[in-house]
């Protein structure tokens, strides 16, 4: 592609709005939000938190209906994402919900805050994709005051994904990997301990839990559309061939996706989709 030249996208991609991440798995990302907030103690006033790679601000949404009448009027939260379209639509709903909330461009290897800020720091379902966990977890770790609580998930059986890094790995062996996968051993909850300890965080004091949830796909094949158009992307970009094969790697994938092991048939051709995640908690 010619530096400054528009990024090549298939025509077949589905439109990256709000109805396609709800489409593969918006609402049960909310859930995991909230759950989280069941297992931490109440917000206390002047509670200030890092929604760090936000995604679409689920965990602010989850924040401020968990937070106690008596400390939502002191309640600030930084909501940050190295993706513009993610801040674009966390920002237009803090706007719309009165959120206490700022949404900023942001890379979570590189935040711009200074030391001990928050009292909480929250990346759902980032750690394992980011090109250096390490580091990322090293600046949640920096960004806490002393006391401080560090949340972060990730699912362990996440068949809709699993389905596109399966598929893949069928229709492009080798010669196109995936430009977004979570690291090895993701599927290991104690993984998570393991991030969170490699940023500075104590390995015996990070609590794990877990959550489980399912999901009911009726129209399967735009299920695997929007699936594919938004974590399909090969290192290096979408090409014309992508578009020309589209139809091909959209029934590889439905078939991989029928046959994984945590998608249930209902018999009408629709599927129950069954998903795991762990959340690890540690205090600075």
């Amino acid at each position: 592609m010619v530096d400054g030249a528009k990024k090549f996208y298939p025509k077949q991609c589905v439109p990256r709005d709000a109805k396609l991440y709800e489409t593969i798995g918006g609402r049960i990302t909310q859930t995991v939000a909230d759950f989280i907030f069941t297992k931490l103690p109440p917000l206390p006033p002047n509670s200030t938190i890092n929604d760090n790679a936000c995604g679409q601000g689920f965990i602010t949404s989850s924040a401020v209906k968990a937070c106690p009448a008596e400390s939502l009027s002191t309640l600030h939260i930084e909501v940050t994402d190295i993706e513009p379209g993610m801040i674009f639509m966390a920002s237009h709903d803090i706007k719309e919900n009165n959120w206490p909330a700022t949404a900023t461009i942001m890379d979570s290897t590189k935040l711009d805050f200074l030391d001990g800020k928050f009292t909480h720091s929250i990346m759902s379902f980032g750690l394992p994709i980011m090109p250096d966990p390490a580091v990322a977890a090293a600046e949640m770790y920096r960004t806490l005051k002393p006391g401080g609580i560090a949340v972060t998930a990730f699912w362990t059986q996440i068949p809709s994904g699993e389905t596109i890094m399966n598929a893949n790995q069928i229709l492009r062996p080798l010669s196109r990997p995936l430009a977004m996968v979570p690291k090895p051993g993701f599927k290991d909850p104690d993984n998570l301990r393991r991030q969170l300890a490699s940023g500075g965080f104590d390995i015996d004091k990070i609590v794990l839990e877990e959550f489980r949830s399912s999901m009911v796909v009726e129209d399967v094949r735009y299920f695997v559309e929007a699936l594919w158009g938004t974590i399909g992307e090969p290192m290096g970009g979408w090409n014309s061939g992508d578009e020309e094969e589209w139809d091909r790697c959209i029934e590889v994938a439905e078939r991989v996706l029928r046959e994984h092991p945590g998608c249930e048939e209902l018999g009408d051709g629709t599927v129950k989709i069954h998903l795991i995640a762990a959340v690890a908690i540690g205090v600075k």
